[in-house]
């Protein structure tokens, strides 16, 4: 499957907060967990 690239502005105290998120649940980036969260809330 081919991936797209697109650009996410967040204010810094929730960057902050989702670096945090990176971190507990160990994905190597922030492109993984993102991958993750569209994954389990969006896709069925």
């Amino acid at each position: 499957m081919q991936v797209k690239r697109f650009d996410v502005s967040l204010e810094e105290d929730m960057l902050n907060a989702f670096d945090k998120l990176v971190l507990v649940n160990q994905f190597p980036n922030r492109s993984q967990a993102i991958c993750f969260l569209i994954k389990s809330i969006i896709v069925t």
